[in-house]
């Protein structure tokens, strides 16, 4: 009849509509309603990810699973994202390599440790600000209590010629591990001359500049490549046109929770400059939390790049730790798993015992993950912009300068005997060459220089 076969049809469109406002996404079904715009929304503090077995995963087991790579990721700098890489992408699945790339991309351009970043990155993208947390602190926890213990054993049996004879040995390995990182790096980032030049650059005016270039050098050097391959825009009318066909990075870097993240980076960078100062002289702990806070937040490039800073201001201007003392908490550093930022336990032990390795462990580690937290939806929409690769073109050649040059004055501070070089030498040999872990290599060389009679 024809009433049913209107019927019919109206049901038959109506059928093909629903069918067509099903989507599937990562093997999940689910209905979509086609007079609301469309996002990719997911659990709180995931936008942009497509990931959905995460979401089954409870944050206490977020820490398990990183309490056991925190444990495992000897070697520093970015072994602890290999180990999340291992873990996460080809074990449980969790997450796609894609992921951990754009963290580490994203996280250049933020200050501090970059593994630790990645690691609050990826779980943030994970389970939210929950996620985070627990990724941090369970890839923190095991190097804190191995360094905090490693700190009680100096303490006691620091001021042994023997002892000491160990750790002046250690200084010219910490050297080698230094420039076989810087090293590593180079071999997969400068690819043309002008990069060549701008690591030259940058290690020159490390050196002769002082610790407290470092951040203004790789600012700097990112501004350098902003101008040369971004082709920036000159007149008004261009930059109001590309301004309309940007607006939503521009609305997007202008939202409210992004803002907050731009306040907090101008109030840590003022607390770096006040700390060393006589405000908190009364307050030892909150001295200890406010000095790492404010070094977190100017740590552009990685730890490694802010090594001779953080000897400047601890040794220097602070007077906290002796340069032996400032080069053994490296040493210690190196020897545990995880990023060599958590030194910052034992220099925080040295000054005020126990609490104070808390204070300093989360002054260096806590600033840098929020603003990761923080800034993450920014990060995400300029990421593929022209501008935000040509700024990292100029960045990261500036900053494995820098860690050639924190390398150079780490070996200024060596003892001036041949067993320095030959450890030296040893040692780069066995990183470079031999792939050797530093967990082996360190340790090695303190053996080598108490053999030798350093």
């Amino acid at each position: 009849m024809p009433g049913s076969s209107i019927e019919k049809n109206s049901s038959s469109h109506t059928d093909e509509q629903d069918s067509k406002n099903i989507h599937k996404h990562d093997g999940v079904i689910s209905q979509v309603n086609p007079d609301v715009e469309q996002k990719n929304f997911t659990p709180r503090g995931r936008e942009h990810s497509k990931l959905t077995k995460s979401e089954k995963i409870h944050p206490l087991h977020l820490f398990w699973i990183f309490l056991k790579i925190g444990s495992m990721s000897f070697g520093g700098h970015m072994s602890l994202v290999a180990v999340v890489d291992k873990v996460l992408v080809e074990r449980l699945q969790l997450i796609k390599h894609k992921d951990i790339l754009d963290g580490t991309s994203l996280t250049s351009f933020l200050p501090g440790a970059i593994p630790i970043n990645v690691v609050a990155y990826i779980g943030y993208r994970l389970r939210g600000e929950w996620g985070a947390f627990m990724c941090l602190f369970g890839t923190i926890l095991p190097s804190f209590i191995l360094v905090t213990g490693l700190a009680v054993a100096y303490s006691n049996l620091g001021q042994s010629p023997t002892i000491n004879k160990v750790f002046l040995g250690l200084i010219p390995a910490i050297a080698a591990v230094i420039v076989s990182t810087g090293w590593r790096m180079s071999q997969k980032e400068i690819k043309a001359g002008y990069q060549a030049c701008i690591a030259l650059a940058s290690a020159v005016l490390l050196v002769t500049g002082g610790a407290y270039m470092a951040q203004f050098i790789v600012l700097g050097f990112g501004l350098l490549g902003w101008l040369l391959f971004a082709r920036p825009i000159v007149t008004c009318k261009k930059l109001f046109s590309a301004i309309k066909k940007q607006r939503g990075v521009v609305f997007s870097i202008l939202r409210r929770r992004n803002i907050i993240s731009l306040c907090l980076i101008l109030i840590f960078v003022l607390l770096a400059y006040a700390a060393p100062m006589q405000i908190f002289k009364e307050y030892t702990l909150l001295k200890l939390l406010m000095t790492f806070a404010g070094i977190s937040v100017r740590l552009f490039g990685g730890v490694y790049v802010g090594i001779p800073f953080i000897q400047e201001v601890v040794v220097e201007d602070l007077n906290w730790l002796s340069l032996p003392e400032f080069n053994s908490a490296l040493a210690v550093g190196q020897m545990t798993p995880g990023p060599i930022a958590i030194s910052a336990a034992f220099i925080g032990y040295q000054v005020h015992g126990f609490l104070g390795a808390i204070a300093a462990t989360i002054g260096i580690f806590a600033p840098s993950s929020l603003l990761v937290v923080l800034c993450t939806q920014m990060l995400e929409g300029v990421k593929e912009s022209l501008d935000a690769r040509a700024v990292l073109r100029g960045m990261r050649p500036a900053a494995i300068g820098l860690i050639f040059a924190a390398a150079w004055m780490i070996w200024g501070t060596a003892t001036p005997h041949w067993s320095s070089t030959f450890i030296f030498i040893a040692a780069l040999y066995a990183l470079i060459r031999l792939r050797l872990g530093v967990v082996w290599v360190i340790p090695s060389a303190g053996l080598v220089a108490l053999l030798l009679g350093q």
